[in-house]
C-alpha cells in the first residue's frame, strides 16, 4: 500500500511524496532524493518536530 507524505523543507518548500507504508527509512529517503536531489545521508527526517 502506497501513502502520500508532505515533506516541508527548511527553506520552507513542500511537496508530496508517494511511498509504500512498509518501506525503511533508506527507501524513503531515496525517494526523496528523486524529488529533492539531496543524497539521503545529507537528509534529516524530522516528525511533529523530534
Amino acid at each position: 500500500m502506497r501513502v502520500s507524505v508532505t515533506v516541508k523543507r527548511s527553506n520552507g518548500e513542500k511537496f508530496n511524496v508517494e511511498a509504500e507504508l512498509d518501506s525503511t527509512v533508506l527507501a524513503f529517503k531515496e525517494e526523496l532524493e528523486q524529488t529533492t536531489q539531496v543524497a539521503p545521508a545529507l537528509q534529516r527526517l524530522i516528525y511533529k518536530g523530534k
